[in-house]
């Protein structure tokens, strides 16, 4: 569903973690920056995992447009 967005691309993971994104081959892509929100942080992994802490019920901490795509499984 992303294969014909821009790069890099800029992906809000909603509820996130390293290992799906590891087990789907999108750790260390140089293309591909994920940002996974969680109530409390991941350790960093990869470099193009950043894990960050916050609720999803408020997302006023991201301006709009900041992500190409918002995910959540």
């Amino acid at each position: 569903m992303v294969a014909g967005l821009l790069r890099p691309l800029r992906i809000l993971d909603v509820g996130g973690t390293n290992q799906f994104w590891e087990n789907r081959g999108w750790a260390s892509r140089r293309d591909v920056q994920i940002f996974s929100l969680n109530l409390t942080a991941e350790e960093q992994r990869f470099d193009n995992i950043t894990p960050l802490a916050g609720d999803a019920t408020n997302l006023a901490q991201f301006a709009d447009g900041s992500f190409e795509v918002a995910f959540s499984n």
